[in-house]
């Protein structure tokens, strides 16, 4: 509170640090004042711990205790931000950060939204220790501010039973060891399942944009020591395959795969995460009818109902869910759509399960869904027979003849809870009648007995047309004797003892009603006045009526 003119002057006068220093002074005070606090008290180190997982956070923690000089690399911290980064001198600092800027900028932006919304809304259900990463401290904050609203926190539980499901499906046909071993992974994003799913046998190929596939590659190199475990692939080999996929994967996806040393003469795994529903229903049609048709092939991937899209794009809604609003305008078909243009032709629609129940499956409660009407569901597309999906037979002849026999247990994983029971691990057809042909060989069997019908009723219809009457009037006959046989007698006898229940019901009221009276005649206080009592019956069997209030 000192003024100016209350100091001393003269030599003898010391000037305060703060009062004297210059402007530059006090801001480099400022930003050095955060370099003496302890980096693992930090709000950011705290986040980071808890989002981490426990292997993480204790390589964090002995590393800020080995060395305390050094600042350790957070997951969430802001290192891998595009605006930090520029700042950096490593030459792959740079590359990261004019990728991320460059993804950003680009048609793919929401990849790293994408990414984020794994690391935060997995819980239980998906571990995935890299999304934190490669979502960056930025996404990661802004995703955490608007958790608390609940549209966001259901498409957040939605992406991650989501994610969950689909591995679980990619384990159900690879595991074995029979099983695919080529998985292609379209528009993927920074998704690392080659990175989690333990499948040594496996070549995994991913198809995005150049950018995507460079800036995972590259982050993944410049991982933090905590996350080196994390960051090498678990799988036989990574391909990356970079292609604009709605513009071009309809029309040059095959050709692209051939380049990169697909080998199409063998069953292959697609992947189409939140994909499928950005084509328009011909491109979809085009894109799965592009697919080599190997026996043994498999096509996992999620749409969105019909409803649901209604729902979404109505604009009286679109004040409750206004993040779904604003991601419907990429939204270019439905299931339903697809199933009509013909995309699942020559494919066995198969265990066509909405995420809630997934969620239930994995014994999971999501949020209430805002939309009501529709869902997103996961679906696979079968040709042939999947080998690693059946099960093994027992016995010889006699147990493969009688199918009712007792099964062995499955080869490898069931997948998913909602599609592991016995019924399911065959095989559901979608509730779209359309969808359900089951491939060429279908229609053949259909056309052939719908030929056969014709055929039959052109040479014997006369025939068939008496012998259905004849069956007509025997069934009639036959309703008709049961009718005199069976039917009156019982409801005749039913009636009866209904009135003769009734006539009992009567006759026992009529006695209560006569013991009340007795009662009141017989036993009644001497105290009470005579004119009060209920007189006996005169012969008339008319007896005088108490007062009222007696």
């Amino acid at each position: 509170r000192l003024n100016r003119h209350d100091l001393p002057s003269g030599p003898s006068r010391q000037p305060s640090r703060t009062l004297g220093a210059t402007a530059e002074e006090r801001t480099n005070a400022g930003r050095t004042r955060g370099l003496h606090r302890d980096p693992r008290s930090t709000r950011r180190a705290r986040r980071a711990r808890l989002k981490a997982p426990a292997s993480v956070t204790r390589s964090i923690m002995s590393s800020s205790r080995n060395s305390p000089a050094k600042t350790p690399k957070s997951v969430l911290s802001r290192q891998n931000s595009s605006a930090n980064l520029g700042g950096m001198g490593s030459p792959t600092d740079m590359q990261i950060a004019l990728l991320s800027q460059k993804v950003k900028d680009g048609s793919r932006g929401s990849v790293r939204v994408a990414c984020a919304v794994r690391a935060v809304g997995g819980g239980n259900i998906l571990q995935e220790p890299l999304a934190p990463y490669l979502a960056g401290g930025e996404e990661m904050r802004a995703l955490l501010a608007n958790r608390a609203r609940r549209e966001d926190a259901r498409v957040v539980e939605n992406v991650a039973v989501r994610h969950r499901a689909i591995d679980d499906v990619i384990l159900r046909h690879c595991a074995p060891e029979d099983g695919i071993r080529q998985v292609v992974s379209v528009n993927g994003g920074l998704d690392t399942r080659a990175h989690r799913l333990n499948l040594p046998n496996v070549a995994w190929f991913d198809v995005d944009l150049f950018d995507v596939l460079e800036l995972k590659k590259k982050m993944l190199e410049k991982a933090p020591d905590a996350l080196k475990h994390y960051a090498s692939p678990r799988v036989a080999s990574v391909t990356n395959v970079g292609m604009d996929v709605l513009a071009d994967a309809p029309h040059y996806l095959k050709l692209e795969l051939e380049k990169h040393g697909l080998d199409f003469t063998r069953p292959v795994l697609y992947v189409f995460e939140a994909c499928l529903y950005n084509f328009s229903a011909a491109d979809a049609r085009a894109l799965t009818r592009s697919l080599p048709r190997v026996d043994g092939s498999v096509v996992v991937g999620t749409h969105l109902q019909r409803g649901m899209l209604r729902w979404v794009r109505d604009p009286r809604n679109q004040a409750e869910a206004p993040f779904l609003a604003e991601l419907s305008h990429h939204w270019r078909s439905s299931l339903e759509d697809a199933a009509a243009a013909g995309a699942f032709r020559g494919w066995r629609v198969r265990n066509v399960k909405s995420l809630t129940s997934h969620a239930f499956g994995y014994g999971y409660r999501v949020p209430p869904n805002p939309w009501k009407k529709g869902e997103e569901v996961v679906f696979e597309l079968h040709r042939g027979r999947c080998r690693a999906g059946s099960r093994a037979r027992r016995g010889g002849f006699a147990s493969r003849f009688f199918r009712w026999r007792a099964r062995a247990p499955p080869r490898g994983p069931l997948g998913p809870p909602a599609t592991a029971s016995r019924r399911d691990s065959r095989g559901l057809r979608t509730p779209d009648a359309r969808t359900s042909v089951g491939g060429w060989l279908g229609v053949a069997v259909r056309v052939g007995a719908l030929t056969l019908a014709g055929f039959v009723g052109h040479r014997h219809g006369g025939d068939v047309a008496k012998v259905a009457e004849k069956t007509l009037e025997r069934c009639a006959a036959t309703a008709r004797l049961a009718k005199s046989r069976y039917v009156d007698p019982c409801a005749e006898f039913a009636m009866d003892k209904c009135a003769v229940g009734l006539g009992a019901a009567r006759r026992g009221a009529a006695r209560a009603r006569e013991g009340v009276a007795h009662v009141r005649r017989t036993h009644v206080d001497p105290r009470l006045p005579e004119k009060y009592r209920l007189p006996k019956k005169d012969a008339s069997g008319k007896g005088k009526r108490l007062k009222k209030g007696w």
